[in-house]
């Protein structure tokens, strides 16, 4: 996930700690500063996780496991290591 600094994630609160862009509310939590960086990546644009098997990014790590599952059948969310046989058609 984004690595923004406290002063930055404050700076997109109001002083009531709604988002500045959408007026989403934050309470008070343990997990506050994880919940409101993974909220500024939508305004953001940011992807940061990136299917190995198709263009497909998104910016949660379990939104790529469900693109996986739905679109690649359950495929690993990291690419299988390339095989270790020689192709057959060099001579």
């Amino acid at each position: 996930e984004s690595t923004m600094d406290l002063r930055n994630l404050l700076a997109c609160l109001d002083w009531d700690r709604r988002c500045r862009v959408c007026g989403k509310q934050f309470q008070p939590s343990p997990s506050w500063k994880q919940k409101l960086t993974r909220h500024i990546m939508t305004h953001s644009g940011e992807k940061p996780f990136s299917c190995a098997y198709c263009p497909h990014r998104c910016s949660r790590k379990d939104s790529l496991k469900i693109h996986m599952t739905r679109m690649h059948r359950g495929a690993q969310a990291d690419p299988p290591p390339p095989s270790s046989t020689p192709p057959s058609d060099i001579p």
